[in-house]
């Protein structure tokens, strides 16, 4: 609510934005209509529409800044993440709704993660808010009666109408210039939500025949079918979003679709607990499917030795596929149970490349035991490479470029720490290989 507590203007969540940009990510972070700069008088506060094309918006001047100011500077991968947190999960999937049904052809979502936001406003949320108990943030149903007014015109002709005195001309005054935070505001308001409005206001809206709940029903997002994958984190004791949200938009979102939905539990905290725990998993989530916009899938063939690739959502055809040694096509025969290859498949049209590796018993960081942890920094590298495990092992290290070739090996190093001098190398990607006795971890990084 307050004008200038948002991300331009160096707000907490500016933290947010930080963190995953500093990992490599081109991170865009709306005001939001009515905030930041904006001269609107309110915030249409979980308006769909409105919040939706405020992002949408923002990644459209972001792809211009790109191929204007930042020609030539910054490289954007082919992929496109959306998160949010609380009103902002409800801002996440309303930007991905509105961008399947009007812009599918300019933007392809990769996938989102919505967190502990209200999708069912008029169903789940309104119970919660509305249970006749205190809430603990009971100045957001004025704010939300306030902000629809200004969009739809229809819910009142005076404040007086829906507001009992003296809450009618107080929560104008509150909340039109945002100069006061939803603390200050939920301070003022009554614990229970409900009695700032005239009871036959409420009957009105709990029966279903009052314009607000009319509004309520246009920012349902139940009705929506995802195209894309979806990740909703919530927590169980959240006292301000009732976790219901995300159940119910789970079964709704699933039902006849084939794109993955999950509505995931992160546990018995309330609101401002579930946030960093949202956070990272949503981020996890993220660099699970960071692949450049190319989903093509790698097995072993054990009765014809052999490694065959599927392009599951995709046209074989529409991609170029090269092996570490330097075939081509879908499969990879005779294959080596020691060896390590690698296959580089390229969009013939966007010229998106995406490499993965494979062995005939390939082992991940997440099915190691957990006395074996290795960090990889800096990446993108420039002269050195640092390989970080959690204690001292005795292993063998090997980088190879993408045709497979061995650049550089060192075996039986014991240590904790170990720098490698890859000043020599080209510019490219390259695979780090690090084996201690039956484990191995493979991890890929970039040679500036």
């Amino acid at each position: 609510s307050s004008k200038l507590d948002v991300p331009s203007y160096g707000s907490a969540e500016l933290n947010i934005c930080l963190l995953f940009a500093s990992e490599g990510n081109i991170l865009t972070a709306p005001d939001h209509i009515g905030l930041g700069s904006s001269t609107i008088d309110i915030h249409p506060y979980c308006h769909g529409f409105s919040e939706a094309h405020t992002t949408i918006n923002l990644l459209r001047a972001t792809r211009e800044l790109m191929a204007d100011e930042l020609a030539g500077t910054v490289e954007a991968s082919n992929q496109l993440f959306m998160f949010g947190y609380s009103q902002g999960g409800f801002s996440t999937a309303a930007a991905a709704k509105y961008i399947e049904e009007y812009y599918p052809e300019e933007f392809d979502v990769t996938a989102i993660a919505p967190m502990s936001g209200p999708y069912n406003i008029p169903g789940v949320q309104t119970d919660f808010v509305n249970s006749g108990e205190p809430y603990a943030t009971p100045g957001y149903l004025p704010y939300i009666i306030l902000g629809y007014q200004s969009v739809y015109g229809n819910l009142y002709n005076e404040t007086s109408d829906v507001f009992i005195e003296p809450y009618d001309t107080l929560m104008p005054y509150l909340f039109f210039g945002h100069n006061y935070s939803m603390g200050h505001i939920n301070g003022e308001a009554t614990p229970i939500p409900t009695d700032m409005f005239h009871p036959e206001v409420v009957q009105l809206i709990e029966d279903g025949n009052h314009p607000f709940y009319d509004a309520l029903v246009d920012n349902d997002l139940l009705d929506w079918k995802p195209q894309t994958r979806v990740n909703m984190y919530y927590c169980t004791e959240d006292e301000q979003v009732t976790y219901e949200n995300a159940l119910v938009a789970e079964e709704s979102w699933s039902e006849d679709n084939d794109f993955e939905i999950n509505a995931i539990d992160l546990g018995a905290f309330d609101h401002s607990g579930c946030l960093l725990f949202a956070l990272l998993n949503g981020r996890e989530f993220f660099q699970s499917l960071e692949n450049n916009g190319i989903d093509f899938e790698l097995t072993y063939n054990e009765e014809e030795n052999q490694f065959e690739l599927s392009f599951p959502f995709n046209n074989q055809d529409d991609y170029s596929i090269v092996w570490s040694d330097n075939s081509t096509g879908a499969t990879l025969e005779g294959i080596d149970p020691d060896a390590l290859y690698t296959v580089t498949v390229t969009d013939n049209e966007s010229g998106c490349s995406h490499t993965k590796s494979i062995s005939v018993n390939p082992l991940s960081t997440k099915e190691l035991d957990s006395n074996f942890e290795v960090v990889l920094y800096p990446n993108p590298a420039t002269s050195i490479v640092n390989v970080q495990l959690n204690e001292v092992h005795e292993i063998n290290l090997t980088i190879v470029d993408m045709s497979g070739r061995k650049v550089f090996g060192r075996n039986n190093v014991k240590a904790s720490d170990i720098t490698i001098n890859v000043d020599s190398l080209e510019s490219g990607n390259y695979l780090l290989q690090i084996d201690n006795g039956g484990q191995r971890v493979v991890q890929q990084f970039v040679k500036q």
